[in-house]
């Protein structure tokens, strides 16, 4: 049975808007939303690829700020998981 995701690492950190990130995690399974936060509010990534159930490649959008990242499929949404952005 398919679950909500659960995000376990964002890696690497420290990267800034335009840059790709790898999210790990569980049950990456159709995915229907990558958010990251700007201007204090969850907002979605410039883009994302499932690559498996358990990783998504993600690029920052412009403005990106350290806060969380939730990935959301058709059971519900991950936890926020916490991620630094660079200088």
């Amino acid at each position: 049975v398919q679950a909500a995701p659960t995000i376990t690492s964002i890696d690497p950190s420290g990267k800034k808007a335009g840059d790709a990130v790898l999210i790990s995690g569980t049950n990456f399974i159709g995915v229907t939303s990558v958010t990251c936060t700007v201007n204090g509010k969850a907002t979605p990534v410039a883009s994302y690829k499932v690559l498996s159930p358990a990783v998504i490649g993600a690029v920052l959008p412009a403005g990106v700020q350290t806060g969380s990242f939730i990935v959301t499929n058709a059971k519900g949404a991950s936890a926020g998981r916490s991620y630094t952005v660079g200088a």
